[in-house]
């Protein structure tokens, strides 16, 4: 029998940072992924946003998240020497006028200003008659190469990986056990996953859809959003996302969704363009749209590591580190993001 100090369950964005924080922490980890392609993960358009919605609200802990992503991020490529954090302007376009006074209004505040570049009066290549917010610190991520990336670099710091088949660990004598390894720790990273183990949670998962499209002679130096995001991805293939669909909860790719989204592009956007593409996944929602850290109400060796939702890329490198906190310096967990909010 092989003890570790922690056994993870998933290897998604959640829980690739959560195992390399710890194994860089030089704590014997193991992971056990499901290795399934709905995972939201492996689909995720990987936009880093500091300020979004509606309202130009700031992030939850917006300049904490968005420092330690930088940091994080950049030493897991240099570690494992591939590519996959691009950082690029995002650049808002005000939608009309009443909005644009809210927003204009909104950018001396000091959980936004460290964030806006510049105020634009329009944006060429786009349907923006009444400006736009340019904001720095923000970008894509390409999900599936640090997905690859964090495997090696696990792998590397001796981080065992095993496809993990939906068979429940055992717990015996105070270890949780699959096949031939064992841990004190049970850490729950698996998404979707995760709602077997908390039946009366407060999980609301989530479809969501979206397109990858060709389009000769739009700027691939920025991030455009409007009526939905335009996120380059090289050879004039762009990501057009994304929707929100919490009645159907499965991978079907539908007519529906794509007619919505090239909708809504063609609101800002006025090239012509291919979709080339689609993609479905299904997102670890909360329902108030907080992640969910923290220890099982019924047995306090289950740990939550979850719920990060559509903000994955940008909060888990400094999720990961409040966790660690937790786990080994008995630092309490923000209340907003503990999983004891909802077992009061």
């Amino acid at each position: 029998m092989y003890t570790f100090e922690a056994i993870i369950i998933g290897q998604g964005i959640a829980g690739s940072t959560l195992g390399l924080k710890m194994a860089l922490a030089e704590k014997k980890v193991l992971i056990y992924d499901y290795q399934q392609n709905e995972i939201s993960s492996k689909v995720a358009a990987g936009i880093f946003n500091p300020v979004s919605g509606k309202r130009f609200t700031p992030a939850w802990r917006a300049m904490e998240c968005f420092e330690e992503l930088h940091r994080f991020y950049g030493k897991i490529e240099e570690l494992s020497g591939r590519k996959f954090l691009h950082t690029k302007p995002i650049v808002r376009i005000i939608p009309d006028p009443g909005t644009g006074n809210d927003w204009l209004s909104r950018i001396s505040d000091p959980r936004i200003a460290p964030f806006v570049d510049e105020v634009l009066d329009d944006v060429p290549g786009f349907n923006a008659p009444n400006g736009a917010i340019a904001l720095k610190m923000g970008g894509w991520m390409d999900t599936k190469t640090y997905l690859h990336a964090a495997y090696e670099v696990l792998a590397g710091n001796g981080v065992l990986e095993y496809p993990y088949r939906m068979v429940e660990p055992e717990y015996v004598d105070g270890m949780f056990r699959i096949g031939e390894t064992q841990a004190p720790l049970l850490i729950d990273c698996g998404g979707i996953y995760s709602m077997k183990r908390f039946p009366e949670g407060p999980f609301t998962p989530m479809k969501g859809e979206i397109l990858t499209i060709y389009c000769e002679g739009l700027p691939n130096d920025r991030i455009v959003t409007g009526a939905c995001f335009l996120c380059p991805i090289g050879g004039h293939r762009f990501l057009v996302g994304s929707t929100y669909d919490w009645r159907n909860i499965d991978l079907e790719l539908t007519d529906a969704a794509k007619d919505d989204l090239v909708e809504r592009l063609e609101k800002f956007m006025p090239l012509p363009f291919e979709v080339i593409y689609q993609q479905a996944g299904i997102r670890p929602s909360v329902k108030d749209r907080r992640p969910l850290l923290g220890r099982h109400p019924e047995n306090p060796n289950i740990l939550l590591f979850n719920g990060l939702g559509s903000k994955g890329v940008s909060t888990a490198p400094y999720l990961a580190e409040l966790f660690m906190d937790y786990l080994y310096n008995e630092q309490p967990l923000p209340p907003e993001i503990d999983i004891a909010r909802f077992f009061k």
